[in-house]
């Protein structure tokens, strides 16, 4: 089992387009990638700070 959790800092002003590309990215993830999980969460008080869970 492989794990990887990557914090991503966004650039201001580009928070709505992150989570439009994120979304779209999810979607291929859970069609393509059978029994790994994937996760994207906004770090509570932060506008502009995510994590990234990575686990296959």
């Amino acid at each position: 089992m492989l794990g990887q959790l990557i914090r991503v800092q966004v650039k201001a002003g580009k928070v709505e387009e992150f989570e439009a590309l994120v979304t779209r990215s999810m979607r291929g993830v859970v069609d393509n990638e059978q029994g790994a999980i994937y996760d994207v969460r906004r770090v509570h008080g932060a506008q502009d700070l995510y994590l990234l869970y990575f686990i296959s």
